[in-house]
């Protein structure tokens, strides 16, 4: 951890903090701080943002832990959309997001991929409900007669993505490890990774999927919410040290994996450039949904903590999983009576370090690292995904005064005056005919159809034969 810089003192409103009312006292006390109501730095929400704190926030210059509506882009179904359509872009960088389906949008093409798949070698996929948590509802199969029936007799959206193969085992278990990535600000967004997180452990031994253990999720879902009720689910009190825990600190963890000869530096500059390029990608959408509450004006009212899901296989190449915008923050032993050691010690660091450095930062102090927290954003390495920053500013001019995140018909046609005659040959009739297009029967338009009526429109103005990704940025090159 990096050495601890001076401590800001927090006055913080837990008012609305519910179930981490415990927790947020005890930091509360520890730094000598002070909880109130009355003009708070910090109000800390357990739930959403709602109206009321919107309009608290505006006539306040305190901060909330919250940014609105963060389902927007973090729903598993939402955010694999977003991926799906950047990654073409950017398939390079962008790899460690697994290949994945839509039910029942994608259901002819899926069931074609599963036609094909090699006796020998044979895919397996995952099945989740886009509104899923906790592991309810996930499935694996490798054939079309292996999808239970029950899963789809409801009214409910699925993602199904390939199932990673061949996954890092200690003591021959699977693990994933949950990082904490907060955000701060926009335009540009701030993002720090904690350098001390959780892995979490299957309590049964891994092998390979096949049709006899598919259904054994106790030994290929690292869900803590499964593994938690198995008789094998073990914890102690040394969580510091190498340990055979079924939830452990990363610091247990890396003491394990050098064990094994892999470096835990590069375990942990991997989950960096992972977690940073996933930020890049959703910072257009991230600062419209910001905008849409506050306005354009106000650059710093929120940080947010968020929960990525990384799972790395034996060539210690990470997969985002998914990522949660409301990461359990409980401390309990759900298993036995009392508070969980590893689930207190992490959880208090995270939440601890990211008020003061949102406080350091709202009183424009410099923060590259405090504590457990290191800085992965901005940075210049990452200049050349710019152009998702352009695509999201050129959303926002369309808007005009009103910023609501949507844009009707006659907003999207205005993308004719910002684009040279001499390059586009198009009538206004075209701009009309693309919105129809993409939008069918809808009548606003929201970031990601935008994105896809930009490509659409890539397509028609450049005949010539480049790619997708060529079109699409030579033509956010020529917008003005």
């Amino acid at each position: 951890m990096k050495a601890k810089k001076s401590c800001p003192y927090v006055k913080l409103d837990t008012s609305s903090s519910f179930d981490k009312i415990g927790m947020l006292r005890n930091i509360i006390k520890k730094n000598n701080w002070t909880e109130t109501t009355k003009d708070p730095d910090i109000i800390w929400k357990t739930r959403e943002i709602n109206e009321k704190d919107i309009t608290r926030l505006n006539k306040s210059k305190a901060l909330i832990n919250r940014y609105p509506n963060p389902g927007q882009y973090t729903n598993k179904k939402e955010f694999s959309l977003i991926f799906q359509s950047i990654q073409q872009y950017f398939p390079e960088d962008l790899k460690f997001y697994p290949e994945v389906y839509f039910y029942p949008e994608d259901k002819k093409r899926l069931e074609e991929v599963l036609e094909k798949n090699n006796k020998n070698k044979k895919k397996t996929f995952i099945l989740k409900p886009s509104e899923g948590s906790e592991g309810i509802g996930i499935q694996l199969f490798q054939a079309k007669y292996e999808l239970l029936k029950e899963s789809f007799s409801i009214n409910q959206e699925f993602i199904i993505q390939k199932y990673v193969k061949d996954p890092l085992l200690i003591d021959n278990k699977k693990f994933d490890i949950r990082a904490y990535v907060l955000i701060l600000g926009v335009n540009p967004i701030e993002a720090f990774i904690s350098t001390e997180g959780l892995a979490r452990f299957c309590t049964e031994e891994y092998k390979a999927p096949n049709r006899d253990n598919m259904r054994n999720v106790l030994s290929h879902l690292t869900n803590y919410s499964l593994n938690k009720v198995s008789n094998k689910f073990t914890s102690s009190q040394d969580i510091l040290s190498q340990n055979n825990d079924s939830k452990r600190t990363l610091t247990s963890l890396y003491k394990s994996l050098e064990e094994l000869g892999i470096d835990s530096k590069m375990i942990e500059e991997e989950m960096k450039k992972l977690a940073a390029k996933t930020i890049i990608a959703l910072e257009p959408f991230i600062t419209q949904e910001y905008y849409s509450v506050f306005g354009n004006k106000q650059s710093n009212k929120c940080f947010h903590i968020f929960g990525f899901d990384i799972l790395f296989d034996k060539k210690c190449k990470p997969w985002l999983l998914e990522i949660n915008a409301f990461p359990s923050l409980k401390i309990d032993n759900e298993k036995e009576s009392g508070i969980s050691p590893v689930d207190e010690f992490v959880k208090t660091l995270v939440i601890e370090n990211a008020m003061k450095i949102a406080v350091l930062r709202k009183h424009g102090k410099k923060v590259d690292s405090y504590d457990n927290y290191e800085r992965i954003l901005p940075g210049e390495s990452f200049v050349k995904y710019e152009m998702l920053k352009r695509v999201g500013e050129l959303f926002t001019k369309l808007q005009g005064l009103k910023i609501c995140g949507t844009i009707n018909q006659s907003k999207f046609m205005q993308i004719e005056k910002l684009i040279s005659g001499s390059v586009s040959k198009l009538e206004r009739y075209d701009y009309n005919l693309i919105f129809i297009k993409v939008m069918k029967l809808r009548k606003e338009m929201n970031l990601i159809m935008f994105i896809r009526a930009l490509e659409v429109l890539a397509e028609r103005i450049f005949k010539e034969d480049r790619s997708r990704a060529e079109k699409f940025l030579n033509l956010i090159d020529i917008i003005h």
